[in-house]
């Protein structure tokens, strides 16, 4: 295989300048340039700004080529590695960037076959000509000599991996402080499957250090387990080992991850610090062909008992009811006082909802707490452990569908579900939880559309989606229907302004429900202005100033950050005259950035005044323009801003006693 060195690549180039005429003569932008000013090539784009390589491929003094993979060859990576890749941009996609670029600049006419040339990562990049086509390693150049002024461009249509990367047991077996884990993973036969490049793992590798503590705690433990290397020592190691790459950017604390083994680890996240169950992670993100190390101080062992693979256990589906099932974000927590937990017992539930976290207790009732218990959460078909704890409570995310064991024995008690009328322990509860908000109520609901599209107007979805807690009067849509002509547009039109006025007044801090209101009672709204609550028999209303009142139709949709009322009346506080937003209709202004002149589409249901200001983002104004009168209907305004410099702007536009603003920006 023919190398073309970077002297004679120098060459070829010189000799290009004079053959080739007007190629190189009018180079304007750099490569990164070439790539951010491409359709085919945002995703590119964001890789490149997030390592890091944007500021060296606009380095104008540089000379490049980049080899550069369009959105559709980023897409067509396997699911989650794009996501994975630009969650750690400092690791492996650095690395996989670098693999496209090459340090000098190369035109496809010196692209010939068999030649090889050298990536910023030390590694060759080969090409293949088949007839017109010019091929980089597997994939097709597209779009070739895109010219920047310190390099060139050639698009193509799959991303280029490195070869060389290693694989997780390549990285293992290179360590200097995973001698133990290495002969481990080869006992267990392991080896092979973490060298495989065709899956992805990500693995928690415990040190030599590590397992020397464990072997200190326990004496003869690291022997018993090599003993046995299909059974406990596989079972051990794969309890370390996660199908998928997961970045250190994407754990979070309490998140429960399943393991190849079967059973759950926990992240915990403290000080800065990751914890997997009670192992400290030391090193993070060391990329790998086929995944992803995260080195760790302590050896993971995964439940040494698992119990009740076959039964007998309990059914308390009429008890239980199956499964809870979250209605409106409320969960309801069923709880059984019959009689009491008992050690080494398994209830059998259905209905559980995949995704949905659930949590078991046996923490009130007499003699709740007497001895601890060890809980458990086992697949009724496979036996498989999901989730495991040490106390009266487990938590945990259900996996699938279906049904699942519930298991309790007495810590380090391995039972068979003998019943022991010495050892009850509380009454059994099991209650399901939501990750839902405010804001997830309206969107879900069929009759809050308009409600909606106003909370995004007016960019307060984010603030709803907060901690909270809030309490949300939220009026339907044919609460909007019924409002006069002319005010949901004018709302509309003004979402920074009168919009959120009215918003906000349907919402207060703190979670109020239905059972905390009494007769009389005045509420502030996150707006300023208070609510009075009104209580005949069973009917419950909202009055903002004197005369708006609305009705409780639906009460108490509990949910994680707060509570939702509905209500079938729009609440108007009284510093928003309605009057004045009837006044217009519409509002449109545009282009918006410009460079001259803006132009003001401007549609009135009531003649009036009308003006304009454009003012700084520090509230000065910068220039005003009087319209005079305006009649009924649609009006055409322009406001020629080239005296104005360019950058962003607030536009007030004032009818009559109403404004309405809105950002615009002057480009040049």
């Amino acid at each position: 295989m023919k190398t073309i060195k970077p002297f004679k690549m120098k060459k070829n180039l010189l000799a290009c300048l004079f053959m080739c005429g007007s190629l190189l003569s009018a180079q304007a932008q750099t490569v990164f340039e070439t790539v951010e000013q491409s359709p085919d090539h945002t995703i590119l784009e964001t890789a490149l700004i997030a390592t890091g390589l944007d500021a060296a491929l606009s380095d104008p003094f540089g000379q490049f080529t980049l080899f550069a993979p369009n959105d559709a060859a980023f897409n067509a990576l396997p699911p989650g590695v794009l996501n994975d890749l630009l969650a750690d941009p400092g690791g492996e996609l650095t690395t996989i960037l670098s693999y496209h670029v090459l340090g000098i600049a190369v035109y496809s006419f010196s692209l010939t076959d068999g030649a090889t040339f050298t990536s910023l990562t030390g590694q060759d990049l080969e090409f293949s000509v088949v007839g017109p086509d010019i091929f980089v390693n597997d994939a097709m150049i597209i779009d070739n000599d895109l010219d920047g002024e310190n390099g060139v461009v050639h698009s193509i249509d799959a991303v280029l991996i490195p070869e060389n990367l290693e694989t997780i047991w390549s990285i293992i077996m290179m360590s200097e402080v995973h001698q133990t884990l290495e002969a481990a993973l080869a006992a267990a036969g392991l080896d092979d499957v973490l060298a495989d490049e065709e899956e992805s793992f990500t693995v928690f590798a415990p040190t030599d250090a590590a397992f020397d503590a464990l072997e200190a705690s326990a004496p003869g433990i690291i022997a018993e387990l090599l003993a046995n290397p299909d059974g406990e020592l596989a079972n051990v190691l794969l309890y370390h080992v996660v199908n998928g790459v997961a970045f250190s950017s994407s754990l979070s604390n309490g998140q429960m991850i399943q393991t190849a083994q079967g059973e759950m680890i926990t992240v915990t996240i403290t000080g800065g610090n990751v914890f997997i169950n009670n192992a400290q992670v030391t090193t993070a993100d060391i990329p790998a062909s086929n995944g992803v190390v995260h080195i760790i101080d302590a050896v993971l062992l995964p439940q040494s008992c698992v119990i009740f693979n076959a039964g007998p256990y309990v059914d308390f589906n009429i008890e239980f009811g199956g499964a809870p099932v979250s209605v409106g974000g409320f969960c309801p927590v069923n709880t059984i006082t019959g009689f009491q937990a008992w050690a080494s017992e398994a209830y059998s539930v259905d209905n559980f909802v995949a995704g949905t976290e659930y949590t078991f207790s046996i923490c009130d009732g007499p003699d709740a707490g007497s001895w601890d218990a060890e809980l458990s959460i086992q697949n009724s078909v496979t036996g498989a452990v999901v989730a495991s704890a040490t106390g009266c409570e487990i938590t945990w995310t259900s996996p699938g569908n279906g049904t699942f064991l519930i298991i309790i024995q007495e810590a380090d008690f391995c039972g068979d579900a003998s019943p022991n009328q010495s050892t009850n322990n509380g009454f059994p509860s099991l209650t399901c939880s939501t990750t839902a908000t405010v804001v997830d109520v309206i969107v879900n609901s069929a009759v809050h559309n308009t409600l909606e599209t106003a909370l995004i107007a007016a960019g307060l979805v984010g603030t709803l989606s907060g901690e909270g807690p809030f309490t949300v009067f939220a009026p339907t849509d044919a609460a909007f229907d019924a409002l006069e002509t002319g005010v949901l547009d004018g709302l509309l039109a003004d979402p920074t302004g009168a919009l959120t006025q009215v918003l906000t007044h349907h919402v207060a801090l703190g979670l109020v429900l239905s059972t905390d209101l009494t007769d009389g009672m005045s509420i502030t709204s996150l707006q300023g202005e208070n609510l009075l609550v009104g209580i005949d028999g069973t009917t419950v209303t909202i009055t903002s100033g004197s005369s708006n009142v609305a009705t409780v139709t639906t009460a108490n949709i509990v949910v994680s950050n707060g509570v939702v009322h509905v209500i079938d009346v729009v609440l108007i506080p009284g510093i928003v005259n309605v009057d004045n937003i009837a006044s217009i209709a519409s509002l449109g202004v545009y282009p918006n950035p410009t460079n001259n002149q803006f132009t003001i589409d401007l549609d009135l249901t009531t003649s009036n005044r009308v003006s304009v200001d454009l003012i700084s983002l520090t509230g000065q104004l910068v220039k005003g323009l009087d319209l005079g009168n305006r009649s009924v209907g649609l009006n055409r305004e322009y406001f020629n801003i080239t005296d104005v410099a360019a950058g962003f702007y607030l536009m007030t536009i004032t009818v009559g006693d109403s404004q309405v603003t809105t950002k615009v920006q002057i480009a040049r």
